[in-house]
């Protein structure tokens, strides 16, 4: 921590060499390479973890409760046990209630979709897509939600099933269609879109469900629909900087 920011790295070796530090004299510190990931604002974090990280000495271990916490700072989209978890940023200040109202309609949309593969099930029906929006899903396919009240932010989601992945997939996939794609293209567009993991450890079978339940969100809508979510999106990333940490790829 430093000047109100975090910074996030990872170690890059297992090789320990001694460090010194002015503040220590010539008292050696047990180092290794350090590739910084990021930096955040100190008021973007939990507060738990802020004063964790607020000791009189260089050494900390992180409760595993913020592990969490500590890997959406670093990866945005990541896999960790049976925690799926995945981030929407707003990188300027006007993030508004309507671009919130999208990503919920989008949270929903992924729920179900989720829930219908494994379930086995067809495509999403547009008649059943009422209750999928006003009726509670069930709680495996729900997921745990930190917002960063302060603008630019975030929207992180963490949960059980591949939902929180497929919520910032498809925000993604809004996005990007509204940039390449038309009305007229529209339908052609999301049958050729495809995510991909580019992870040194990617999980093929994960990656497949999430791309194969983003495209159910997206053709479940019809065109006009889902071109009305893409323009939504589009004036979320020009007005807020919308941006997620998945991205997608025409293929």
């Amino acid at each position: 921590m430093g000047s109100s920011n975090v910074w996030v790295g990872r170690f890059t070796s297992a090789e320990v060499v001694d460090g010194f530090a002015a503040r220590y004299g010539s008292t050696p510190i047990p180092a290794r390479q350090i590739d910084w990931v990021g930096k955040h604002p100190e008021n973007s974090i939990s507060t738990l973890l802020s004063q964790t990280l607020r000791n009189q000495h260089p050494f900390t271990l992180l409760e595993k409760s913020l592990h969490l916490e500590v890997f959406s700072l670093a990866y945005g989209s990541f896999v960790y046990g049976d925690h799926h978890a995945a981030t929407v940023y707003n990188d300027k200040d006007d993030f508004l209630d309507s671009d919130a109202a999208l990503l919920g309609v989008i949270s929903r949309l992924a729920s179900a979709a989720v829930k219908s593969l494994d379930e086995k099930q067809g495509a999403l029906s547009a008649e059943g897509l009422l209750d999928v929006l006003v009726r509670e899903p069930p709680i495996e396919y729900t997921c745990s939600q930190a917002v960063d009240i302060h603008s630019p932010g975030f929207n992180r989601y963490i949960s059980g099933a591949v939902v929180a992945l497929v919520i910032a997939a498809v925000a993604a996939g809004l996005i990007g269609l509204s940039q390449y794609s038309s009305r007229e293209t529209l339908a052609g567009d999301v049958t050729r879109l495809t995510f991909v993991n580019s992870g040194s450890n990617a999980d093929p079978q994960c990656t497949a469900k999430v791309s194969e339940a983003s495209k159910r969100v997206l053709q479940a809508l019809g065109i006009d629909r889902t071109w009305a979510l893409c323009e939504a999106a589009r004036s979320a990333r020009d007005r807020a900087g919308m941006r997620s940490s998945a991205t997608p790829a025409p293929k």
